[in-house]
Parts: C-alpha cells; sequence; structure tokens
C-alpha cells in the first residue's frame, strides 16, 4: 500500500480483460447482486397474453469479467467528479477523501463505495552520521531523540477536521482503527495517544538538547550548522487524493516555528518515487516524505506490520531507505521478524510481543502516523461494481469480475486513476503501487479472494483446502470449505510442491527437497 482540471491526461492503456469466473460469496454490489444474468435486459416486459413464449432464456458463454474491455487513464482527484459527469470517464477508482469530494458525488448522483483502508503517515530519511555523505548537510533525523520527538509536533486531531472535515481518526501506529488488531490491543494503544499527543514544549525540549549535541546552533531563531540553516527538503506528493499537499504544507510551518527551513519539493507518486524508494538515502536529496499506504483487504492480522515498515528485512529492504534502518539492536529486529513469521505460542505470548514492538516502533519513529482516512470512489449510476470496505475499488481483487453496466454484457468501461506505471512491470518482483495494481489486478487471477466484509479468504480457484496444525496453536475454522486438524507431529508428504526449478521449469518436491540436502550433506563431509 501513490490531476488537474478537466484534464485527462493522453496515457491510454486499454486491457483487453482474460478473466476467469468467480467463485464464493456474493461481494457488496451497489443495489444490485453480482450473479444477475448477463443476458438479461434491465426492466424487460412480462409477456402479454397471446404473444409467443420465448423458447429459452439465452445462456452466455462468457467466463470471466462482464466487460471485454477496461480503459485506464490518468485523471486528477481535482477534476474525477467533473470528468464523469461530463461523460469523460464512467468511474473514478481511486480515493476521494475531502468533504467537498463528498458533497461534490451527492450533489452530481453518482453511485460510490466507501472504504476505510488508506492511511497517511510521515517518513523519515534517518541516513546521515548526522551528516549526508552526499551533501555534508546536517540531518536531523539522523537522531532518533528528533524522530520521536516529531510525534508531539503533528497534531493529528488539527490536520484531521482541517483537511479531512473531522471525517479521519488520528493514527500512532500502523494498526488501522476499525480493524480486529486495533480492537483487541486498543488498551495497548491509548496510553500512547495520551503520551504523544501535540507538545510543543516537549518538542523544543528534545531540540535545545539534540540539536546542538548534532553541531547545530540556534541563531536568530533558526537552526544553523556551520553557518547555514538547517535546511529540511520535504518531499510533498500533489497527486492522490489530493489531501498530501495540504498536509505536507501544515507541517511545514510546524517544523518552520520551532527553528528549521524547510525546502517544499512537490511532485506526483512517479516524481517523487525515484528519491525516496529508488535513490540513495545517503546523496542527501530529501529528509521527508508524505506517505500513504492502502490496505488490499481487512487485515485480520498485522502482527508483521512492524518488519515491514521499520526492518531492513522488510519486503522493501532492496531500498537504501529500508537498510538504512539500522539503530536497533538485533532483540529487536528478530522480535519483529518472530512476530512476522507468526512464532508465538498462544494469544498471551503475541499480545506481550506487541507491548514491546509498540514500545520499540516509538522509540525509534522511523515515520510518523497522522491519520487513517475515510473514502470513496464514484461511478456512474448506470453501472455496477464490488467494492471493499478496505481496499474500495481499485485495489479490489473483485472489481475486474464485477464491474458491468446494469443493462448489458460486454462494453467498455473507461476508469481514472491518479497516475500510472509508477515502478516497472516485471511480473516476479514488480510494483506493488495502488496505481499499479489497479492494471494488474484484471490480467490475474488468484486461488483464494478476501470476503470484503471481512477479510477472511474466500475460495476462487480452489475447491477445498485441508489444513493441519500442530497441537496447542491459536488456530480456528471459519468456513466448511477448509476443514481444520491438529497433530503433535506434522510431517508433509514426499509428494507435495515446496519449490520450483526456474530451468528445468517443474514444481519441486518434498522428495526431491530431501535429496538435494542429503546431497548437500555429503558433500559438506
Amino acid at each position: 500500500m501513490s490531476k488537474k482540471l478537466f484534464a485527462v491526461l493522453s496515457l491510454l492503456v486499454i486491457f483487453s480483460m482474460l478473466l476467469v469466473a468467480c467463485g464464493g460469496e456474493e461481494a457488496p454490489v451497489n443495489n444490485e447482486p453480482a450473479n444477475e444474468p448477463a443476458n438479461e435486459p434491465a426492466n424487460e416486459p412480462a409477456d402479454e397474453p397471446g404473444d409467443e413464449p420465448m423458447d429459452e432464456t439465452p445462456t452466455t458463454t462468457r467466463t470471466g469479467g462482464w466487460l471485454d474491455t477496461i480503459a485506464l487513464s490518468v485523471v486528477g482527484a481535482d477534476s474525477a467528479v467533473t470528468q464523469i459527469e461530463a461523460g469523460a470517464i464512467d468511474i473514478y477508482g481511486s480515493n476521494l477523501s475531502t468533504p467537498q469530494d463528498f458533497q461534490a458525488i451527492a450533489d452530481a448522483g453518482l453511485e460510490n463505495s466507501f472504504q476505510y483502508g488508506l492511511y497517511y503517515e510521515i517518513t523519515f530519511n534517518p541516513a546521515g552520521d548526522p551528516t549526508f555523505e552526499g551533501t555534508g548537510a546536517l540531518n536531523p533525523f539522523s537522531d532518533a531523540e528528533i524522530r520521536r520527538a516529531m510525534n508531539w509536533l503533528i497534531d493529528r486531531d488539527y490536520i484531521n477536521q482541517e483537511i479531512y472535515g473531522g471525517q479521519a481518526i488520528p493514527k500512532y501506529f500502523s494498526i488501522v482503527a476499525g480493524f480486529p488488531e486495533y480492537g483487541r490491543y486498543i488498551d495497548l494503544i491509548r496510553p500512547y495517544e495520551v503520551q504523544y499527543a501535540p507538545n510543543r514544549d516537549a518538542v523544543l525540549e528534545v531540540l535545545n538538547e539534540r540539536m546542538p549535541a548534532l553541531g547545530a546552533e540556534m541563531v536568530d531563531g533558526k537552526w544553523t550548522f556551520n553557518g547555514e540553516p538547517v535546511e529540511l527538503t520535504f518531499l510533498i506528493r500533489t497527486d492522490s487524493d489530493g489531501t498530501r499537499r495540504p498536509m505536507g504544507d501544515i507541517i511545514s510551518v510546524w517544523l518552520e516555528e520551532v527553528g528549521f527551513t524547510v525546502n517544499r519539493q512537490y511532485g506526483t507518486s512517479s516524481e517523487l518515487s525515484a528519491l525516496w524508494v529508488g535513490g540513495n538515502v545517503d546523496d542527501g536529496l530529501w529528509n521527508l516524505y508524505t506517505g500513504a499506504w492502502g490496505s488490499a483487504a481487512i487485515s485480520r492480522d498485522n502482527s508483521d506490520d512492524f518488519d515491514f515498515f521499520l526492518s531492513p528485512r522488510s519486503a522493501y529492504g532492496f531500498t537504501t531507505l529500508w537498510q538504512s534502518y539500522d539503530d536497533m539492536t538485533e532483540e529487536e529486529l528478530d522480535l519483529f521478524s518472530d512476530m512476522a513469521n507468526k512464532l508465538f505460542s498462544d494469544l498471551d505470548e503475541r499480545r506481550e510481543m506487541f507491548v514491546e514492538a509498540f514500545d520499540v516502533a516509538m522509540k525509534y519513529s522511523y515515520r510518523v502516523w497522522v491519520v487513517d482516512g475515510r473514502a470513496v470512489s464514484p461511478w456512474r449510476p448506470d453501472m455496477q461494481v464490488s467494492f471493499d470496505l478496505s481496499a474500495g475499488v481499485d485495489i479490489n481483487t473483485l472489481y475486474p469480475l464485477t464491474m458491468r453496466f446494469d443493462d448489458q454484457e460486454g462494453g467498455t468501461i473507461r476508469m481514472g486513476e491518479p497516475d500510472l506505471f509508477v515502478d516497472p512491470a516485471n511480473p516476479i518482483a514488480g510494483s506493488n503501487w495502488t496505481y499499479d495494481s489497479v492494471w494488474q489486478l484484471p490480467t490475474q487471477d488468484y486461488d483464494a479472494i478476501p470476503n470484503p466484509y471481512t477479510g477472511v479468504q474466500l475460495p476462487q480457484r480452489l475447491e477445498r483446502a485441508e489444513v493441519v496444525v500442530q497441537t496447542g496453536l491459536p488456530v480456528g475454522q471459519t468456513y466448511d470449505w477448509v476443514s481444520l486438524e491438529f497433530a503433535d507431529e506434522i510431517v508433509p508428504p514426499d509428494d507435495a510442491w515446496v519449490d520450483f526449478d526456474v530451468v528445468s521449469e517443474t514444481f519441486l518436491t518434498v522428495a526431491d527437497w530431501k535429496e538435494t540436502v542429503a546431497v548437500v550433506d555429503q558433500i559438506n563431509t
């Protein structure tokens, strides 16, 4: 889990929907059931007396999505509603989050989703010791105490009221409010919300202690280093739902009020990704970034969040940014790794791991969480699409299978997104950007898909699943398509797949793996 008025940018990508049939429960389609017969015209009149009866109801040979084509184009959030009204696009698949957007959708009489999985943070560049190698400039955020103090600087409730009209929820950790983990550990989170409420005096106390220790001094109300102002380069996103630019501007003012000089660098996801994801953080080209993440389903287990967001062992460990998360001890990194790999024996042990993880996350504060958003995606009233209560439309695995016009099978729907092709389209290790998921989803399929109401997996290409769990582990069963058994010892069968040989293009079994291990052991001895 990255738009100008009346402008649909010239980039237009058309994907033929090579899709397969959808299984499982009905999706939350706007007003109409997802399994409405595609061949039956809307409002078909009943046979009048004397009419010849129909021989049979026509059947469809379609085995995938309802549409022939989804046409994707880049459309700014600020013109999304007017573009639909003007007939330039049929649906805006991304998020709109401001009160003005909500009112415009209602005034235009459009249908819309509602989703809760978009959340915002400020990412810090912690490189430098304490100066950047590339520029020699002081980086205050190389200091963990200064990063932690930013929790006191950022008034989350003010941002919520000023930008989101009170629709968002102030946020202190990556766990999304309203998702199961937040309710499970709310008693652990609440004390941090009190401890790190806005406190300008606490910020100044930390800065007055740590900045001189880094070699800076205060001159005429501004922090300086080697006679020059301490300048923070702030990467501020101008696309997405349009809320990150005002967020960045507000936080820039607060940083200037405590003595920093802020250089605001505005840009889109594609433009800024080259710096904070693709660049070398020690080049010193940026200090902060307006980050946001989207959850592709209701998350029922956030035990891997700490490893993902705060550890160089993360899936983002290929970036120099995540590689620079090197302040933590091996014990703290192992804690995050153990949580990500579910290495706990019961829920009490899991809870104790969260107790420690919350404290470690706040201690290092590589990013400061700001708010959980509330967003919608609008579309014209004569079409429908399934949406997920977390993912909304565009990163929802159901959207390519369910998006359709009310009264026809086939056709083309034009879908607007804030950006496209942020990262390379590598099918093995490619982009995880929201704006790339929107075109990836119609070109692939899944063994299981999340229930859009609960996040529990539903079978898509599977008929059944037989699960064997070690006795005593806290695992339960929800749906009857999964059978659950417990065993004191679990021995995988020899014909089970464990790997794939890219040279021979064959799956490797447990028996193959055992043979390979035996050969390696023989060589080593």
